[in-house]
């Protein structure tokens, strides 16, 4: 985990952050007060992502459960202290679940909302996985389509061919209004 720290983090962080930043500017309506958001982080490694969206919301009022979903004991481990501790420093109630498991084995019930709040969906570098059959993304979109609410899908990949073809898969099995924007 420090090796993948020194070479990768600043990396995916300065990519979440540019795409966070980027919405921001765009007005999107589940980022802006009151924040109650149910924050999934996919293959959520040491937590990248997330740390990444509550710094872009730090010094705002929220509300959010988040579920951190990694099959890495070691690496979930991590990233719940990472985002537990960041979290603590915040203004409004955070709840962080961990759920060890891959990503097309996250139990049905885990993706229960809150009555109110908006589905933020978090893919830090992840999509190309799913093209390489590491796990069945369509498994997860399935279960993804059968939720209520407003949802936001956010996600990043590396600059290699690969990252981007997940990309378009997961584009290709939304429901034709859950994904809007490709930057």
């Amino acid at each position: 985990l420090l090796a993948y720290n020194v070479c990768h983090s600043a990396d995916h962080y300065a990519r979440f952050e540019f795409l966070l930043d980027y919405v921001q500017n765009h007005a999107t309506p589940a980022l802006t007060p009151p924040i109650r958001l149910c924050v999934f982080d996919y293959g959520c490694g040491q937590g990248l992502a997330t740390l990444a969206l509550l710094s872009h919301l730090k010094g705002r009022e929220v509300e959010m459960v988040i579920h951190l979903i990694e099959p890495s004991e070691l690496a979930l481990s991590t990233a719940e202290q990472y985002v537990s501790a960041l979290a603590d420093s915040m203004q409004g109630t955070i709840t962080v679940h961990t759920h060890q498991a891959g990503l097309d084995q996250v139990p049905d019930h885990v993706f229960r909302m809150p009555e109110g709040f908006s589905a933020v969906h978090l893919f830090s570098n992840i999509l190309d996985m799913a093209y390489q059959r590491f796990f069945d993304l369509s498994r997860l979109v399935d279960q993804l389509n059968h939720m209520p609410g407003k949802h936001l899908c956010f996600a990043v990949s590396p600059t290699y061919n690969s990252g981007k073809q997940g990309f378009d898969q997961l584009r290709h099995w939304f429901t034709p209004n859950r994904l809007l924007l490709d930057v």
